[in-house]
């Protein structure tokens, strides 16, 4: 990788960008300082570039790859700054580029969109699983979800009846997009033979998952 020790600022000209001969290049490392991006420079095999921790990673105009594959990965420490707008990739290839960044509330898109996304998700660690082609924003931060029950009846000297629940904290569309797996517990101190009253149902995680990497 270049620049992946030492301290200070690392500038790599066009030229001497487009003279190298590669499989696959990485810019940066987790203990790099923050990295900004301004190259006109048609790359032609993957390149990924990473900034520390703490450090952001800002992209001051379009990259180009004619790669195929993860032809981009940007993996920020912190933030991602997009200043190349909405067409700050250009793929000729079929590659596909890929951002990990901490939290969508702190990156600046200027409409860049992206195919797909997931939280809970590290470079190089554990994430949840995401498709193998497309464009992804991938982040670090764990949006959490709350687990509420829904009000139930039932008639005096019967048994509970079967509860149900909602889920609440999603951001934006994501509760149209999430595949939730599994079930929560959803309990009450009510048995059968109790007075009749009003009695509370508490709901805890249990089972439950989130393709898109949302916690509870």
């Amino acid at each position: 990788g270049v620049g992946d020790g030492g301290t200070g600022a690392l500038q790599l000209s066009d030229d001497l960008l487009s003279s190298l001969s590669y499989g696959s290049l990485t810019i940066g490392s987790s203990n790099a300082g923050a990295v900004d991006i301004s190259s006109t420079t048609v790359f032609t095999a993957p390149v990924a570039f990473i900034s520390g921790s703490g450090a952001d990673i800002t992209l001051d105009g379009a990259l180009s790859s004619s790669a195929s594959g993860a032809a981009f990965t940007l993996a920020s420490g912190r933030n991602f700054i997009n200043n190349g707008g909405a067409s700050a990739f250009d793929l000729t290839g079929g590659g596909r580029w890929l951002v990990y960044s901490t939290n969508p509330s702190q990156d600046t898109l200027d409409g860049l969109t992206s195919d797909f996304h997931r939280y809970s998700c590290a470079f190089e660690g554990s994430c949840p699983s995401f498709p193998g082609t497309g464009n992804g924003l991938l982040y670090s931060f764990t949006p959490l979800l709350s687990v509420s029950p829904i009000a139930a009846s039932t008639t005096y000297g019967a048994a509970a009846p079967g509860f149900t629940y909602d889920l609440t904290g999603y951001l934006g569309s994501d509760g149209m997009e999430d595949d939730i797996s599994g079930a929560p517990t959803l309990s009450t101190p009510y048995v059968l033979g109790d007075n009749a009253g009003l009695y509370d149902i508490t709901g805890a995680v249990g089972t439950l998952a989130s393709s898109l990497g949302y916690g509870f």
